[in-house]
Order: C-alpha cells, then structure tokens, then sequence
C-alpha cells in the first residue's frame, strides 16, 4: 500500500516537471523569436541606408571615399571603389588637359593637338572659339597669288614668300607650270613682300625682264628654307617683288614677242654665219648672211626656226651638220651626228634653245 502510493507520487512529480517544461518553453520561444525578428529588421535598415548613401555618392570623390570607410554592410562597396578609381583618373586627366589647354592657348596647331587627344574635354567649346577666331585671323591676313599667262607658250612659276602670317620664315618653292592663256592660283602666302620669277622651258625668255631681287634655286621641283649665308644649290635667278596688301595678287605675264634665229652656210665649205637672236624672221636671214659673207662666196640660207623649234649646229674640222627639232637634245644629237660623218672632232657651236 505505502510502496503503490509511492509509485503514483513519483508519477505525478515527473509529470508536473515535464508540463512546466512545456509551458516554459511555451513562453520563452516567442521572446527569442522577436529578438530575432527586430535584428533583421535592424540589417535590412542598415542596408537601405548604405543602398541610400552609395546612390547619394555616385559621381562625388568625398563621398564615395566616406562610404567606402564607414559602411557596415558594404554591399555595393565594389561598385563604389570602381567608382571612386575612374573619378580620381578622370580628376587626373582633367587636371593634364587643363594645363595642356592653357598653355596652348594662341597657338592653333595646340589647340587642334588638345582638341583632337582630350577625353574629358572640359575647354574644347573655348579652344574650339579660339581656333576659329584664329583662323579667321589668320586667313584674313593671307592672299592668293596667281599668274595669267598670256605667252604663246607654257611657263615655269617660282615663288619666294611666307606661308606663315605668324611666322618670319621664309619659303622658295617651284616649278609650277601654266600653260598659255591659263590662269592658275599657286598658292596662299602671307600678306606683304613677296617675290616671283617665270620661264619658258621652250625658249630662253625669263620674266621679270628687270629683277628686285635674286634668289639661288634648283632647276628642277623644290621647295627650300631661304636664310642669310645659305648655299647655292643652283642658278641664281631674278625674282619681281611685290608688297600684297590685298586678298588676292595676280601676275599677268605678257606676251613676249617671237624671236628668230638663222644659219648659213657655203656649199662645199666648213664656212658658216649665225644670226643670234631677232624679232623678225627677215632680220635673222639678214644677219646670218652677213655673218657668213666674209668668209665664203657661195653663202646661203640653210636652216630658221622660231622659238617654238630647237636649232642646233655642230662643227669638225672638216664637216659640219645643223638639225631643228623640238626640244633641245635630240638638236644637239642630230647635228653631232651629221657631223660625225666626216669628221671626229664635232661639237656643239652654236643652238637656239636653253641649256
């Protein structure tokens, strides 16, 4: 009897402590579950505020920089040191380009180089401004110089001037060629002196007749630095002058009268007369016949041309031969050959045509 009663109050000890269990885990659940709770809260809180800060951030060095050292979250802190990175390149050129811009300021080819490599580009509206203030300025104190040849045949045009207003260097440049009755622009040069010489290819007649001034130049395409005490390179030549003041210069090369040459000879004789140059075909007969007269009897015309054909004689001691052709050499050619026939010793007495 007293064991059974010992039985049952054991059993009811355990299970009042097993429902007071129940109960206190009942209770305690709903306190750790709100803690819980109110900490997510607290994160996603945390984290809308960084969000909020980083957006605010965007585009500002300072304030990417507080960011970056104060959040807690750091969810967009990649983004931001990125951000942060290409700001801070992007301050760098800025500041390279600024002074590159101020110190090219007057100068047009800077200018252009900054316009053309910026990246950021914060003064290209005003170098843009300047360059095209400066062109107009730069333009406006240019000309164009052009030749109108009148002459019967084309001519070969050198020019001595500046191409740079700006600039006090001083160009040679040639050989232009403009055919007869053509206009032509050359080129643009600075407003002011400028000097110019032509000529004929096709007989030896230069322009101008009375010359300002003399230059050295090559014979052939140039385009050379003219300095004082600089060497001859190759034929010294007259240039006209003229102090442009005017947006456009032109050169009106007249025409130049023909000029006529002759030759005689005596048959039978190595005897001969040159007439050198003449204005007139019958004034050229005239004097090659009294070049020839005092040394033979027997003298006669043999050849004339006009300035538009090369004549040409050659002499030996016991032959001689004459030839007119178009151009210069296959004259000179023609009467060595004619010459050489019978003789070994020919050369060249006498031609119309340049050297």
């Amino acid at each position: 009897m007293l064991r059974a009663s010992f039985l049952v109050c054991a059993t009811f000890s355990v299970l009042s402590t097993a429902v007071n269990l129940l109960h206190g885990a009942i209770f305690v659940r709903p306190v750790f579950a709100q803690a819980a709770d109110n900490e997510t809260l607290e994160s996603l809180e945390l984290q809308r505020l960084e969000a909020e800060a980083f957006a605010a951030a965007l585009g500002k060095e300072q304030a990417l920089n507080a960011y970056i050292s104060s959040c807690k979250k750091c969810e967009f802190i990649r983004e931001a040191t990125v951000e942060r990175d290409a700001l801070r390149k992007t301050r760098a050129a800025a500041d390279a380009e600024e002074k590159q811009f101020t110190s090219a300021r007057g100068n047009i080819a800077a200018l252009k180089r900054y316009v053309a490599d910026c990246q950021v580009c914060a003064f290209a509206r005003t170098a843009v401004q300047e360059i095209r203030q400066a062109s107009d300025q730069f333009e406006n104190a240019r000309f164009q110089f052009e030749v109108c040849n009148n002459d019967h045949y084309a001519v070969d045009v050198a020019v001595a001037g500046r191409r740079d207003p700006t600039s006090e260097m001083w160009i040679a440049e040639g050989w232009w060629s403009v055919a007869s009755g053509e206009c032509k622009i050359i080129g643009t040069f600075a407003k002011g002196y400028v000097y110019y010489t032509a000529y004929s290819s096709k007989r030896p007649v230069f322009w101008p007749a009375n010359a300002d001034k003399s230059f050295c130049i090559p014979n052939d395409v140039f385009s050379i630095l003219l300095y004082d005490g600089h060497e001859c390179s190759g034929t010294k030549r007259g240039f006209a002058e003229a102090n442009v003041v005017t947006s456009k210069h032109t050169w009106p090369l007249g025409t130049t009268a023909w000029r006529y040459f002759a030759l005689a000879d005596a048959p039978g004789t190595t005897s001969w007369g040159w007439s050198g140059a003449k204005l007139s075909k019958d004034d050229a007969l005239r004097a090659a016949m009294s070049a020839c007269r005092p040394r033979a009897n027997n003298c006669r015309i043999a050849s004339w041309v006009r300035d538009d054909l090369c004549l040409a004689l050659a002499t030996g001691n016991n032959s001689m031969g004459w030839a007119s052709r178009t151009n210069q050499l296959e004259a000179r050619n023609e009467a060595l050959r004619q010459c050489r026939v019978n003789s070994v010793d020919c050369f060249v007495r006498q031609e119309s045509c340049l050297p």
